[in-house]
Order: structure tokens, then sequence, then C-alpha cells
């Protein structure tokens, strides 16, 4: 089992907002998620808007790939980032993020108490023409080193 990388890329094109070029992601064992092209809408979220990011999340499982956009709420992120420490600490047993949008969505689950968990759900393309259902194998060398470099991700958004 080999954790082969992970990346950031931040870009602010001026400081009353962010806009995305960034990366937040991995590779394990050939299969790999990253999310790109982040955007935060403060005012949208401040307004209680709950579609105030946005972002692409592709994944690749087993030779197959797939991309979707995401919409989603800054909070809620938070609250899915929260559940990505308490796997890698062992307090829960899953974690998932769900496109408000389409319906995308991605599952990290505890398999054991011994650092394996599984990455599953199932990507919609634009308007739900095309899909993925996937699932692959990590273990904990993913998990923290992905939650610190998201949560700096929304640090510097927010």
């Amino acid at each position: 089992m080999t954790f082969d990388f992970l990346f950031v890329k931040l870009i602010f094109e001026d400081r009353k907002r962010w806009v995305g070029h960034m990366g937040v992601g991995f590779i394990f064992e050939g299969n790999s998620l990253q999310i790109s092209d982040f955007f935060h809408s403060k005012q949208d979220a401040e307004q209680g808007n709950p579609y105030n990011c946005t972002f692409t999340l592709k994944i690749n499982s087993h030779g197959f790939s797939g991309v979707a956009p995401f919409e989603y709420d800054i909070r809620k992120l938070r609250l899915f980032l929260v559940q990505i420490d308490d796997l890698y600490h062992f307090r829960c047993e899953r974690a998932i993020l769900q496109d408000i949008g389409y319906g995308s969505s991605i599952t990290f689950t505890r398999t054991d108490r011994t650092g394996h968990f599984t990455v599953n759900g199932t990507l919609y393309g634009d308007g739900r023409v095309h899909s993925l259902e996937f699932e692959f194998r990590i273990d904990q060398t993913v998990l923290l080193p992905f939650y610190k470099t998201f949560c700096n991700l929304l640090n510097q958004a927010t």
C-alpha cells in the first residue's frame, strides 16, 4: 500500500472573493479522488443560500473514472470534515458527502479497527445523463493529509 501524493494549488483572483483553482485529493494504490475548481460565495452563505459552494469531484477507481459537479453549503462541508476527522480517530463509522444538485455522493466507511476504509459512491454528470458507481479501499494514511488540506482550503475560502 502506498500513498502517492496529496496536492494543493490555491489561486486568489482578487481579495473580495475566492475563486478556485484548488486541488485537494489523494492517490492510493492507483485509485484517486480529486476535488478541484472550488468556488465559495460568502454573500450567498451570509444570505442563507445553501448553494454557496461549487467544486468538481473526479474519481478514478480501478481504471474507470468520472467527473461530477458538486453544489454544497460551506457549513455542511465543515461537518463532513469533522466526520473525516472522527473516522481517522475511530470515533465514527462513516463520512458522507452528498451533492445537493444532481445527487452525486461519496462515502468513506471504516471496514476494521486497523485503519482500513472503503470509499464508494455514485457520480452523476451534468443533467444526470452519465453516472459512475465506484468503490475502492484506502488506509488511514490518506485521511489525515486529506483532512488537513481540505480544512486549510475551507479556512482560506471563508
